[in-house]
């Protein structure tokens, strides 16, 4: 995704989810050439699609559109196993 304004989705991302239930924060101990610190954040599946389907970015169509179909198919295959 698209994401224009990354302070703001960062803090954003921490206020409105758990951290260690709907992302896991990773502190990188090396400073890059501007000083700052990295951080690597890892969402899960469940925050992912909700950022996306909240999301008004371009290519959020398109991954709303995917979340979708693989609704679908799961529901699909779950139906197809009942039988």
């Amino acid at each position: 995704m698209d994401i224009k304004n990354k302070r703001r989705f960062y803090e954003n991302l921490n206020v409105k989810f758990i951290i260690n239930i709907d992302f896991i924060k990773e502190k990188i101990h090396k400073k890059n050439t501007l000083g700052c610190r990295n951080v690597i954040y890892y969402l899960n599946l469940n925050t992912f699609n909700r950022i996306c389907m909240t999301s008004h970015a371009k290519n959020a169509i398109q991954i709303r559109n995917y979340f979708i179909i693989l609704q679908n198919f799961i529901h699909y295959t779950q139906n197809i196993n009942k039988e």
